[in-house]
């Protein structure tokens, strides 16, 4: 299980569903010049906000930066980017802080849009405070259907997630 953060490009007045359904068409395809370029720069300010050893992996339709240190992987496809945090790996305050942290960076260099499909709402509607306080139990709003830090800290221990 993991907290997923998924970056598409979406048209003004477009809808979440037909913006993820249009990239989904679209996976395999090779990524092109001026995304090899945003990888470098994605990488370049990704890396700071990470703990390491960081792992890049690339292959013609997609490339992926995998952080060992918060367990967070962040991959680029043609039409589509994704930000992943495994349940159970960090502590989750910090791990949701650094996975919207990296949600900006994404934006601003695809130009694309995030979506936050744990709260079917685009990360720009929600950002890391309302994030953070909907998983951390702060908050009594039943949209979350689950508590995330309980979730993040039992998962492999054998405990009762829910």
């Amino acid at each position: 299980m993991s907290y997923d953060l998924r970056f598409v490009p979406r048209s003004p007045g477009q809808d979440w569903e037909d913006a993820l359904a249009a990239a989904e068409e679209s996976l395999g395809r090779p990524i092109s010049g001026d995304l090899a370029e945003t990888w470098e720069r994605l990488t370049d300010r990704a890396t700071p906000l990470l703990e390491g050893p960081i792992e890049l992996y690339t292959t013609p339709e997609f490339c992926e930066l995998s952080d060992e240190g918060t367990g967070i992987s962040l991959m680029l496809f043609a039409h589509e980017a994704g930000l992943t945090a495994p349940f159970g790996h960090g502590e989750p305050r910090r791990v949701i802080g650094t996975l919207y942290a990296l949600a900006r960076i994404v934006q601003e260099e695809t130009g694309w849009r995030g979506f936050d499909p744990q709260l079917n709402a685009g990360v720009d509607e929600i950002g890391p405070h309302l994030a953070e306080s909907e998983y951390a139990g702060e908050s009594d709003d039943e949209r979350s259907g689950f508590r995330f830090v309980q979730q993040w800290s039992s998962f492999g221990e054998g405990g009762e997630l829910g």
